[in-house]
Formats: C-alpha cells, structure tokens, sequence
C-alpha cells in the first residue's frame, strides 16, 4: 500500500531529480516512463477503492487537480470516450424496445427493422444489441411460445 501511496503520489507532484548542472527539476510520469503514468493512476485507484480511506494529502492533491482554478502542477480534464464507445443506457432501451415488440406480437425481423428506422441505425447494428441482451430480457420478460422462433437474422 505504501509503495501504491508513492506512485499515485507522484501523479499530482512528479519526481525530484537533478539535471546535469545539478539544478533540480520535477519529472512528471508518461507513457514512456517506468513506472508509467498508468501505474499511477492505477495505483490511485487502489487507494481509492480500498476499505481503509485515502492519506488525506492524496484527497487534497486530487481536489487541487479537479479545481478549475486548482494551485497543483496537474489538471484533470474528464473527456468522454466518444465513437466506437457504446453507450450502455442507449443499448439497453434498443434492445428492450425490440423486445417490447416482439412480446406484442411482432417478428423479430420487422421488431428490429421498425426500431432500426425509428432511431436511424442499421439494422444489424440494432440487431447486435438486442442479441447481446436477448438472454436477459427473456429471462425477465419472456417471450410466448410462438415467438421463441430461431433469432438468428437469415
């Protein structure tokens, strides 16, 4: 846990090294570095999701770091992940809309081609969340027996 209180540590206040002239300067970790930025912020992580809390400098550092105006060396700036991402909440409403109906009778051809047109997506993209959720959903919600047809898109 120490070494982990070191590493995350010098996220938010670098390393103290001593140039060639013997000036000191403060190295921040990279991806280049060993033990590399993500060490760190993994070993944060650690530290934040422990039992015991935090050391108090650590909550202070990380306070300075999320503060717009914070007075430390780092900022941190939340960035969504953005494309390629999905978004749980968005896939769960698509899939459980399919869902929805096909409980009321509809195929699962025309359940996924009237969602598809109704949010602006492929139909195979709907088709692909909605089989990642079809065992759950039908579990919870089943389906009658003269829809339990084969899912697969033919």
């Amino acid at each position: 846990m120490h070494n982990d209180q070191v590493l995350a540590g010098s996220l938010f206040y670098g390393n103290l090294q001593s140039d060639d002239r013997g000036l000191y300067i403060t190295k921040f970790l990279s991806r280049k570095t060993r033990p590399t930025e993500d060490d760190a912020r993994k070993a944060l992580c650690r530290i934040l999701l422990a039992k015991e809390p935090p050391p108090r400098s650590l909550l202070v550092a990380l306070a300075h770091a999320f503060h717009p105006d914070g007075c430390g060396e780092v900022k941190v700036i939340l960035k969504k992940r953005g494309k390629g991402h999905s978004d749980p909440r968005r896939d769960d409403s698509i899939a459980f809309w399919v869902h929805r109906l096909r409980q009321r009778g509809r195929s699962y051809r025309d359940a996924i081609a009237a969602v598809a047109d109704s949010i602006d997506k492929n139909e195979k993209h709907v088709g692909r969340i909605y089989g990642k959720h079809l065992k759950d959903l039908t579990r919870r919600y089943p389906l009658a027996a003269s829809d339990r047809r084969s899912n697969a898109v033919t």
